[in-house]
């Protein structure tokens, strides 16, 4: 019913609400990793909000970028 209907436009004003904070959330990552691409803090939240945004490729290169950077740190020490 209209109880029904108003519950629904409700939820999908939230998801949608969700939806852009991710979106604003992406662009300050991808931001601070223009100023410092090697930051793998950014990286890995990067990678969650590309799989909370519905993009795995994205997600899986980030997260496979910050591993080798991370990885080749380790060696360094």
């Amino acid at each position: 019913g209209l109880f029904d209907r108003v519950r629904s436009v409700g939820q999908q004003m939230a998801s949608m609400l969700d939806e852009a904070k991710i979106r604003r959330e992406i662009d300050r990552f991808e931001k601070d990793l223009l100023t410092d691409p090697t930051n793998i803090f950014s990286m890995q939240q990067l990678g969650d909000l590309y799989q909370a945004a519905g993009l795995p490729d994205k997600a899986v290169s980030i997260l496979c970028q910050a591993a080798e950077l991370h990885r080749s740190r380790k060696e360094m020490d």
